[in-house]
């Protein structure tokens, strides 16, 4: 998530990619001047063998790497429970009868009952609830909700803390605490790439006004110009969609093109045919 410095104007061959000038899409967008009574955030250290957001790196568990699935290129790190904690969640021996019934030998249990009988005995690894979070987020086995329920008892303890509120915002799948989430952490560390990235996605995508989505532009755009190949250049993918609800079709096919030349990536190509084809018909792109 580390940018590159210079407001729009990138050292040459960054990640591969030549950004010597200023690029006209972008603009004037890059960092902004921190005030007096910020500092520079710098983030989290991890061990070089750790692949991920460091962010979410928990101190006190073991990490293992895998393969991504999530569309995702390269490894990243996986947290391992302990094996004696893989042998207590094995030893509930919870089962289903012929009528889809989970049952132990003590009897009936809801499938609630079952995922909150495995969390307390993950719980037992960690020693704050934000990194309970943390795991229960990364690993993805459960619903949304608990890892909500924990990070939210974590903020509530610290309020102000920049990493418990980073994976608060994380964890959401309300839009409206998404961008509320950004917002605070935003004043904190107005030139994060990524958070600028989320809040810039979430408003091009659930904004209900022209005014939303233009703000989501501006953020794109600064998440972009701080680091181009976030995500694979995924700004550009998204400015994309944000000019198209404005039918600006021309910004549009500049922003698409912009990510394919960045990762070489097809995912609009469809688009990109289209307005061209239009475009050398004479017609209105």
């Amino acid at each position: 998530m580390a940018g590159c410095s210079g407001c729009g104007v990138k050292n040459a061959k960054h990640h591969g990619v030549d950004t010597t000038t200023k690029d006209p899409l972008l603009g004037d967008a890059g960092e902004i001047p921190l005030s007096a009574s910020q500092t520079k955030l710098v983030e989290p250290r991890t061990p070089d063998s750790y692949q991920g957001d460091p962010y979410f790196y928990s101190h006190n568990i073991i990490y293992d790497e895998w393969l991504s699935t999530n569309g995702h290129d390269g490894q990243y790190s996986l947290p391992i429970l302990p094996n004696h904690i893989q042998q207590q969640i094995h030893d509930i021996n919870v089962w289903t009868d012929e009528d889809g019934q989970l049952r132990t030998k003590a009897g009936p249990i809801t499938k609630e009952e079952h995922i909150r009988l495995e969390l307390d005995i993950i719980d037992r690894v960690f020693t704050t609830d934000l990194d309970m979070a943390k795991y229960l987020f990364v690993v993805d086995l459960y619903d949304r909700k608990y890892v909500q329920e924990y990070v939210q008892k974590a903020l509530d303890k610290n309020p102000n803390d920049y990493n418990t509120l980073y994976v608060w915002t994380e964890a959401q799948t309300d839009p409206d605490k998404i961008v509320e989430g950004c917002r605070k952490l935003l004043a904190q560390n107005p030139n994060s790439a990524h958070v600028l990235w989320r809040i810039g996605v979430t408003l091009v995508y659930d904004g209900k006004h022209q005014n939303e989505i233009e703000e989501g532009i501006g953020h794109l755009k600064r998440s972009a110009a701080i680091t181009p190949v976030l995500y694979k250049g995924a700004a550009f993918i998204y400015l994309g969609e944000a000019y198209l609800k404005l039918k600006d079709t021309l910004k549009a096919l500049e922003a698409y093109k912009r990510a394919k030349n960045i990762y070489h990536t097809s995912s609009r190509q469809h688009i990109i045919d289209s307005i061209e084809n239009r475009i050398e018909k004479g017609e209105q792109p």
